[in-house]
C-alpha cells in the first residue's frame, strides 16, 4: 500500500483517487486498515451540484462517499457494482455499501423525476 501526501490515506495504485496526488511509497508489510482499499463509483455526471446532491444523500444515510475524478477511477480495482462512466465527476463508496448506496440514488433519481412533472 501507498501513502497518499496530502489526505494520509493508504491506497494500492500510484495515485490518490481522492486528491490526484502521487503516492508515496509505505513500508512494507503494513497491516493497518487500509481506508479506500475498496472503493467502487456508483454515480457519474459532469455538474459539481449533481454530484453534490448525490454526496449529501449519501452522507444522510450513514454512508460514507467521496468524489474523484473519472481519470482517478482508473486507478480503483474492478467490481461487481461500477456503473457506467458517463461523467467528468464520480461519487464512490466503500464497495461494502456499494449496493445500499445504489438504492439511495435511484431513490434520490426518482424523487427529482416526480419534482420536476
Amino acid at each position: 500500500m501507498n501513502e497518499c501526501p496530502t489526505c494520509g490515506r493508504y491506497i494500492r495504485g500510484d495515485v490518490c483517487p481522492y486528491c490526484e496526488e502521487e503516492l508515496l511509497d509505505s513500508a512494507a508489510g503494513d497491516a493497518s486498515p487500509v481506508a479506500g482499499e475498496s472503493l467502487v463509483p456508483v454515480y457519474s455526471c459532469d455538474e459539481q451540484w449533481q454530484a453534490d446532491f448525490i454526496l449529501s444523500a449519501l452522507e444522510a444515510e450513514g454512508i460514507p462517499a467521496y468524489k474523484v475524478s473519472a481519470e482517478a477511477v482508473g486507478q480503483l480495482p474492478p467490481n461487481e457494482y461500477a456503473v457506467e462512466i458517463t461523467g467528468d465527476i464520480v461519487v464512490t463508496v466503500e464497495e461494502d455499501d456499494a449496493e445500499r448506496a445504489l438504492e439511495v440514488i435511484e431513490s434520490v433519481k426518482q424523487d427529482l423525476e416526480a419534482e420536476e412533472t
